[in-house]
């Protein structure tokens, strides 16, 4: 790659930096890319770029860029490289495969990351200073490291095609996990499974219906766009490992970096290693669960034969549409008092029964208990066993369950509340006590928000005390708006007092639009409290946040602030016809998600007429593809609009 750029510019690209060469007023830098790889990879950045060398990882250079002033973001963001690059080296078994490793911070960045060959672009919005809450490297780490595993599975190997791009994700995003939980213990890694689990089903039902291997698609972007690229496909390597063992599993891994090392490789290529290094047949687990979207919905129910002293289990898979039945080995634990004994079965019917011998009834029968599966599972489970599994079970996504399970089954009751409330107090765990506060939080309830107000005083996890300010916000009062106050005025960790604000707005206390106000002039990193308040605001409603949300669109302040103004603004005056023009305006700012919002806004008010000619005369020019996907999502929504209407004069 040559690139010429003014002298006072610096080119990252992929490889080796072979020459630069200086003029009176331009510099050509020659990077050069001495290793096979794909064309989809190749980058190169130019910018006023501060350098932050880190010497060397294994022998690597190591070096990060960012924006002047920005040394001691860049090492903090950053600090897990040397560590993640020798990590996923030693677990695959595989040296470092290119000349270099760098990073570079991003503005105005679609992806968090992007994994170019030897080369990782970053979005800025994701670095932060060694001040801001452990969480916020937390998140960090999980973006540096996914980019890492890619020079590996992604670049070293690539998929054949974009119908298989989940090998590339998948693969990163599992042992982005494996390297959370190396990096930041077990409760890292559940809570990492379990966001990737609630994003695949999108918070209901069995999750985005697409196969791993996409075959139709009308553009290949879309295939990065669909949750089972990610995070179905981390999941199931999850329950192949587990099936094989980490033995077997990280051998088949390993020979599948080294046979197709500078090449590219499908799904079949991944199943014949994996039967080869296990002597297993896998068909069972590539029918079913890569080739065909969804995942199983199970109903279990179990009961005991004083009679013939067995354990009886019934698994039904209930899931709907077109999905086959599908087939795997699920674990069972009988749970005794002092002892549990592991069984393991075979699911592969529309309904199977299965017995299991023992002398005692079970506290409880535990299908899949440590959660090793991506499913959705409802069961007959009584409250006492639900409360057992809560309080006392080893696996903490199985905790997890237990608690969803409660909240649906038995929502709202006094007991269901007590519980809960037990289990912030006995629970170790930070991630299970956020989701016990979550579940309180959706109640709904007063002794579940008194609750909440109480172990907040309690609660040392920075984490848990934000998920608890949030969910505060479901239960307005006096005795929380003292509360919310008191943490906006006296914290100083940003993180926390910026939830406490956007909690203060949801409450609309009669004070929140003056406390609100007053803190858009506080100093914070990157104005996190201004874009904080500026949403709190919106949650608040009070016209008279009107002239803030015209103030901070000013061109001076930092898009996200200006992307919030907007989002007010909005929320506040939809049938403003000087709004419309103002969005019109909007669509060829200089920052992109600001383009995208104001197309996103226009397809939902003004005149339908005016604004359809408006967008079909933008999108007869070339477009870069999220602003044009912005552009058709507002002609639908306009078009919708119109349609409606119709159909409402023809009902009149």
């Amino acid at each position: 790659v040559l690139v010429t750029v003014p002298n006072d510019l610096i080119v990252v690209a992929n490889g080796k930096l072979v020459d630069v060469v200086k003029s009176k007023s331009t510099s050509t830098w020659h990077w050069r890319q001495f290793k096979a790889h794909a064309p989809y990879l190749i980058s190169f950045v130019a910018g006023e770029l501060l350098e932050a060398s880190t010497g060397t990882a294994s022998g690597i250079p190591i070096n990060y860029y960012g924006f002047p002033g920005d040394r001691e973001i860049l090492q903090h963001s950053f600090s897990v490289t040397p560590a993640a690059l020798e990590f996923f080296a030693t677990w695959l078994d595989s040296t470092y495969p290119w000349d270099k490793y760098s990073q570079v911070l991003v503005q105005d960045f679609i992806p968090a990351g992007m994994e170019n060959t030897s080369v990782s672009n970053i979005a800025r919005w994701l670095s932060h200073p060694p001040t801001l809450s452990a969480t916020r490297l937390e998140r960090t780490t999980n973006i540096v490291a996914h980019e890492i595993v890619h020079q590996w599975l992604g670049n070293l190997v690539t998929a054949k095609d974009w119908s298989n791009i989940w090998l590339n994700e998948g693969f990163a995003s599992y042992l982005t996990a494996l390297f959370l939980r190396k990096q930041f213990g077990e409760d890292a890694y559940a809570a990492e499974l379990y966001r990737m689990a609630e994003e695949y089903y999108g918070g209901h039902g069995s999750g985005d219906q697409q196969a791993l291997v996409m075959h139709y698609y009308a553009e290949a972007w879309e295939t990065f766009e669909s949750s089972s690229t990610y995070n179905k496909g981390a999941w199931l390597l999850r329950s192949l490992n587990h099936y094989l063992g980490d033995t077997l599993f990280q051998r088949g891994v390993r020979e599948f970096v080294e046979r197709y090392a500078f090449g590219a490789a499908d799904s079949s290529d991944l199943h014949s290693i994996f039967e080869r290094i296990s002597k297993r047949d896998l068909d069972w687990f590539f029918e079913t669960w890569v080739y065909q979207a969804g995942v199983p919905e199970f109903e279990v129910a179990w009961d005991y034969d004083d009679e013939d002293e067995q354990v009886v289990l019934t698994v039904k898979q209930v899931q709907s549409g077109k999905r086959n039945i599908f087939v795997s080995p699920v674990d069972i634990d009988l749970v005794f008092k002092g002892s549990r004994k592991r069984k393991r079965v075979w699911v592969s019917s529309k309904e199977e029964t299965f017995r299991f011998p023992t002398r005692a009834r079970p506290i409880t029968v535990l299908f899949d208990p440590d959660v090793q599966l991506l499913k959705v599972q409802s069961d007959n489970y009584r409250f006492g066993e639900l409360r057992w599994q809560l309080l006392h079970d080893r696996s903490r996504l199985g905790r997890v369950h237990a608690a969803r399970n409660l909240s649906k089954r038995f929502y709202g009751e006094k007991r269901t509340v007590k519980l809960f409330a037990k289990t912030l107090v006995n629970e170790n765990s930070p991630f299970v006590r956020s989701i016990s506060v979550r579940t309180l939080g959706r109640m709904r309830l007063p002794a579940a928000g008194n609750i909440l107000r109480r172990h907040f005083a309690v609660e040392r996890n920075l984490m848990v005390k934000r998920t608890v300010i949030d969910h505060l916000s479901s239960y307005p009062s006096e005795e929380v708006y003292q509360l919310l106050n008191e943490v906006i005025r006296k914290e100083t960790q940003h993180d926390l007092v910026a939830t406490a604000l956007e909690s203060l707005g949801h409450i609309r206390h009669p004070n929140s639009y003056r406390i609100l106000v007053k803190q858009l002039d506080r100093e914070s990193f990157r104005d996190g409290i201004r874009y904080a308040t500026l949403q709190g605001l919106t949650h608040l409603g009070d016209v008279r946040a009107l002239r803030v949300s015209r103030a901070y669109m000013a061109p001076e302040y930092l898009p996200h602030v200006r992307l919030a103004a907007l989002n007010l603004r909005y929320s506040l005056s939809r049938t403003d016809p000087t709004l419309i023009s103002l969005l019109q305006k909007l669509t060829s700012d200089r920052d992109r998600n600001i383009r995208r919002r104001a197309w996103a806004i226009l397809g939902t008010t003004g005149k339908t007429s005016a604004v359809l000619e408006f967008i079909e005369q933008a999108l007869k020019s070339h477009q870069a593809r999220d602003i044009r996907s912005a552009q058709q999502n507002a002609l639908k929504a306009v078009k919708s609009r119109i349609a409606q209407r119709k159909k409402a004069k023809l009902i009149l």
